[in-house]
């Protein structure tokens, strides 16, 4: 259905500028702007809860479905808050 089209599209698509940018970053042994990347990516897994919060709302996926994610995201976010500690540590 459309709404599903739309749901897949919306967290398919934007990942690709963020590989762009972590590769330009990488390259260049940027740590200032690799933090900045991790704020970035950091900041998408909340937008991802906001965005299943709304799915579950409307009964788009199942519930099971939805917990997972969510905790997928949560550990995510988690785990890019201690990389953040840890770089800006080692700046």
């Amino acid at each position: 259905t459309v709404g599903i089209i739309l749901f897949e599209t919306r967290f398919s698509v934007p990942l690709f500028p963020y590989l762009l940018i972590l590769q330009e970053v990488l390259k260049g042994n940027r740590i200032k702007e690799f933090i900045q990347f991790l704020f970035i990516a950091k900041t998408s897994c909340g937008e991802l809860r906001t965005q299943l919060y709304l799915v579950a709302k409307i009964d788009m996926l199942d519930k099971l479905t939805i917990n997972n994610m969510l905790e997928k995201s949560r550990k995510i976010s988690a785990m890019l808050a201690n990389l953040i500690k840890t770089r800006r540590e080692n700046l």
